[in-house]
């Protein structure tokens, strides 16, 4: 492995308040753009402002590279049984295949189960595995995504997500809850919006708890109403659980902060200081710091996070509530009869659920847990499973069958980039780091150049196979305007980006990459960080243990080296691969800038996009910054759009200023967005 050192790891009403224009081209390129300056929010502005300012800071990252090379996402393939028709034959962004809602055609009589043995008739158990097993069941403490996915089968929520009526999108409908939010003293906004800080939820009275046959639950209450949120909400505060002070969609932190939590959590504010109030057995009442739409409530709401424990059990069994499948109690469509830690979770079907239908297909589901992917696709073709995804070694084989549906994900995986060019830069970043930053990494011509020097087609389909083709940083799978219900690549101004890169080609051109480089070197040569003849060592870091990742390495060292080789300085780059385990690759490498170039990838929520710009600002204010060397609060990006007046207005924007106004109230002060000290 190389190393070149030691490494080491509300709404404030805008003063302009905006809506949709629909083309920047009504302006001419003499037209001159002013810098922004004002309050703004475009958190409640129309679908086509937000799409616009969205549009130019996913274009800017793409013409600086400021967030790395976009490559591949994380797409699969998955093969279902014979017996198994899910809902939908088409993917549906968030739905899925809809699986959950799916059917067995044939009962378990006819098929093997996890004991070798067939199946009992007139049962119909969906058999799947997964990687890993899960560790903990209350559902404020989880951590990991293979936990949130074992959880949402036995675990309900306030509102849910539905397929709408013809089977192309979703419907957000309330569930444990008996009806849509209530807005306490509304207003409206010039768009037509209507927002409130106060909203309420009234719950379904026929809410009932399930135990695991295990458990002793003699004397305890059966009946869930607003009391057991309410109580639920308050010891999660005074607790500290993980899922009510962070992680997202929490009551400290986002979009959705309610008032008085973090005090509340730091014992400066009384409990009845905080905005979550109980009306009365099936009402509460929330209150946030900044005004929300009935749709950010329900989707604040749309978790089983947001769901209570059972405080009887609790306080009989106290902080073991959790710990195992008949030391908790349920309210989702199944509960967990049988649980073995790392080999099987056995569901059976609710029949308290208060809606029963909406999963009438089985009567149970079975979650083998198997590490390694092979081992679950050989349990598969053993006809053990219903469903499972295809192995890198076995898409070439199986990419055909008519059984086989490919799901895209929502992670892009990028080549991240220390563009910190010097020592001296490198240490005023990082002063307890020891890497030396190779300058060419900090030259615009150059990342455009690793841009569209790889063949993400081939790279994709040919090299990693089980992902798709990627040039942007947003997948297919992410919305700006989740209620619109529209992917945003399909809008008109996702479809701007980068119109001028190849995107027929998925960025690839070998001749622009090669005339890109020749100037970086131009310039790198006359700035005196190099001349002819020189070597340019770069190290690429890739997850280590894994076969497609190796490809991929292999691949990008291949493409780099011929492409960057110029006949007339005789300067070429040469890479060395270094494969680097997870989660290494991210806390002692990227994030604190330890290394020239690595892949990562890491995604965001898909119905809030522009949230997750705040990974791509150079202040690291969303915590997971893995590019340096960049300013992204610099005001470069124009945006042309028709203020609240009618005026039509070009004004220059940050990067951090268009990303802050997305998500809520921003200061800017010419063109960048003012920060707290």
């Amino acid at each position: 492995m190389k190393r070149k050192g030691f490494s080491c790891l509300l709404l404030i009403l805008m003063m302009v308040f905006v809506v949709a224009y629909s083309s920047v081209v009504a302006y001419s390129s003499d037209d001159e753009a002013v810098p922004a300056n004002g309050q703004y929010d475009f958190k409640f502005a129309d679908t086509e402002l937000r799409h616009n300012f969205m549009a130019q800071a996913e274009d800017y990252l793409l013409k600086t590279m400021y967030g790395g090379v976009p490559v591949f996402a994380n797409s699969s393939f998955q093969i279902f049984s014979g017996r198994l028709q899910p809902l939908s034959e088409q993917f549906v962004p968030l739905m899925g295949f809809g699986i959950l809602y799916g059917q067995l055609s044939e009962d378990d009589s006819t098929v093997i189960m996890d004991d070798g043995q067939p199946g009992k008739p007139g049962e119909y158990t969906y058999r799947r595995a997964a990687s890993t097993s899960i560790t903990q069941f209350n559902q404020w403490l989880y951590e990991g995504s293979d936990e949130s996915d074992r959880m949402e089968w036995f675990y309900d929520s306030p509102y849910d997500f539905h397929f709408n009526n013809d089977l192309t999108g979703y419907q957000l409908v309330p569930s444990m809850a008996a009806d849509y939010p209530q807005p306490v003293n509304p207003q409206i906004l010039p768009t037509g919006k209507e927002v409130s800080r106060d909203w309420r939820i009234a719950f379904r009275d026929d809410l009932e708890w399930v135990f695991h046959p295990d458990t002793d639950a003699a004397g305890l209450s059966t009946t869930i109403d607003a009391n057991d949120f309410y109580q639920t909400y308050k010891m999660a505060l005074e607790k500290q659980w993980f899922r009510a002070i962070s992680g997202g969609g929490d009551f400290l932190s986002g979009a959705t902060v309610i008032e008085k939590a973090e005090e509340f959590v730091n014992e400066t504010a009384k409990w009845e200081e905080v905005g979550i109030k109980l009306i009365d057995d099936y009402t509460i009442e929330f209150t946030f710091t900044e005004n929300q739409s009935e749709w950010n409530v329900k989707y604040f709401m749309a978790s089983f996070v947001m769901t209570p424990i059972h405080l009887g059990l609790y306080e009989r069994v106290g902080d073991r509530y959790g710990t195992d499948a008949h030391l908790v109690a349920y309210h989702g469509p199944f509960y967990v009869e049988y649980f073995e830690a790392d080999k099987i979770m056995r569901y059976k079907r609710n029949e308290k659920f208060h809606t029963p239908d909406l999963v009438s297909g089985f009567t149970g589901m079975n979650v083998l847990f198997i590490e390694d992917s092979e081992m679950r696709f050989k349990e598969f073709e053993d006809g053990k499973l219903d469903w499972t995804g295809i192995p890198s070694g076995k898409v070439v084989e199986y990419r055909n069958h008519p059984s086989v549906k490919r799901a895209p994900g929502a992670t892009t995986f990028r080549i991240m980039i220390n563009g910190l060019e010097t020592a001296e830069k490198q240490r005023e970043k990082f002063p307890d780091g020891y890497w030396l930053p190779e300058p060419i990494l900090a030259n615009q011509n150059f990342r455009l150049a690793m841009y569209h020097a790889i063949d993400r087609q081939r790279l994709a389909h040919d090299v990693v196979k089980t992902s798709d083709p990627q040039a942007y940083h947003f997948t297919d799978a992410y919305l700006v305007d989740a209620e619109e219900g529209i992917a945003y690549r399909d809008t008109e101004w996702g479809k701007i980006v980068a119109a001028d890169m190849s995107p027929a080609t998925y960025g690839y051109n070998v001749d622009a990459a090669k005339a890109y480089y020749q100037e970086a070197l131009r310039e790198t040569i006359d700035a005196g960080f190099y001349r002819s003849g020189d070597i340019i060592e770069l190290s690429l870091l890739i997850f280590s243990g894994s076969e497609s990742q190796a490809l991929f390495g292999d691949f990008i060292k291949q493409t780099f080296e011929e492409t960057f080789n110029d006949p007339d300085t005789g300067i070429k780059v040469v890479i060395e691969v270094e494969p680097t385990e997870f989660p290494a690759i991210y806390t002692n490498y990227m994030q604190v800038g330890e290394f020239d170039l690595s892949i990562g990838g890491i995604s965001g929520s898909a119905l809030n996009a522009s949230s997750f710009l705040s990974q791509y600002r150079s202040d690291n204010v969303g915590g997971f910054t893995l590019n340096w060397g960049f300013d992204t609060n610099i005001p470069e990006i124009e945006v042309a759009y028709t203020d609240y007046d009618g005026e039509l207005v070009k004004e220059l924007w940050s990067f951090d200023a268009i990303h802050q106004a997305l998500q809520g109230p921003a200061e800017v002060k010419d063109g960048a967005l003012v920060k707290e000290n």
